[in-house]
């Protein structure tokens, strides 16, 4: 309850006619309990860039709004610019499947690589595409074993 508060509180005070975008985006990164980092990954910006926009106050460009636009569909754009409204859509509130992870390990096509997933839905797909990938893989192998044999049986 006091953490509803709090955020209300917060929400009103970011309606004040002194408060920047730059002061309301920062408030959204941390509403989506995302580090500025993980924010700009999501977007697939660097995160200087972001960094830019919240300690600099340089102003937020077109490019930038509209992969919020695209990655964040709760977030309301018309409040992160102007303040007017509610910083999230009616009816949404921060995504609480949203969480940005890093996986370290072997991951089908890359040594050691790493892959960033957004939402869960994001991970499913991308383990079907993974299972899919070991199908195929694994009929290329027996294909090859037969190949094998085969030319063996010759000799």
């Amino acid at each position: 309850m006091a953490q509803h508060f709090k955020r209300k509180s917060t929400i009103n005070t970011l309606k004040s006619a002194q408060v920047t975008v730059n002061d309301r985006l920062k408030f959204l990164i941390n509403s989506l309990n995302l580090s500025v980092r993980a924010f700009s990954t999501t977007l697939g910006v660097p995160d200087t860039n972001t960094r830019n926009y919240l300690d600099k106050g340089t102003k937020l460009n077109s490019d930038y709004l509209e992969r919020i636009a695209h990655h964040f569909k709760n977030i309301n754009l018309i409040w992160l610019i102007t303040g007017e409204g509610e910083p999230f859509l009616p009816g949404t509130a921060p995504d609480p499947n949203l969480s940005i992870k890093k996986v370290k390990g072997n991951v089908v096509g890359t040594n050691h690589g790493t892959i960033t997933h957004t939402t869960l839905p994001d991970c499913e797909k991308d383990l079907a595409a993974a299972r899919k990938e070991i199908e195929l893989l694994n009929s290329h192998l027996a294909e090859k074993e037969r190949t094998i044999q085969i030319l063996l049986d010759r000799k």
